[in-house]
């Protein structure tokens, strides 16, 4: 499987205009992704509104590990008073500024990057948010046993 760098996915996905209800590419971009890993993706769009199903492995095998989460934001309103385009993924001093950044599409991205790496790698996630609509600290660290190496 790829290995996918999670702040450039982050960006990605901000830069998706999905207010609710539109779908905005946001979900067609992680469908693209995962599909090409090898996940069966499945639309499971409810009254108006796109949902993406994707899954790795067996069906009802014993073990199973999900993650459930979103990409639609809430509307920008007066976008005049936005001090970074709300789809910009605008990056400054190490900070990324989006609609998003935060409340999940950086959450998404960094469970869709560590659920491409290699099944036989043990990871560590380390994801840190802010509360003020920007992404400070996004990492991971995968270390595979076979080799000893990070």
């Amino acid at each position: 499987m790829p290995k996918i760098d999670a702040a450039a996915l982050t960006a990605d996905l901000i830069k998706c205009p999905s207010v609710t209800p539109e779908e905005g590419g946001a979900l067609v971009l992680l469908q693209d992704l995962l599909s090409g890993a090898g996940f069966d993706c499945q639309r499971v769009d409810r009254g108006g509104i796109s949902n993406l199903f994707a899954r790795w492995g067996d069906k009802g095998h014993a073990k199973t590990f999900g993650f459930n989460g979103h990409t639609d934001v809430v509307p920008v309103g007066d976008e005049a008073a936005w001090t970074k385009p709300p789809f910009g993924a605008v990056v400054e001093d190490g900070i990324m500024f989006g609609r998003g950044a935060t409340d999940m599409k950086s959450g998404v991205a960094a469970f869709a990057s560590l659920s491409l790496l290699k099944h036989n790698q043990i990871c560590t996630l380390v994801l840190t948010l802010a509360q003020s609509h920007c992404l400070t600290v996004l990492s991971i660290c995968c270390v595979n046993y076979s080799s000893g190496r990070q």
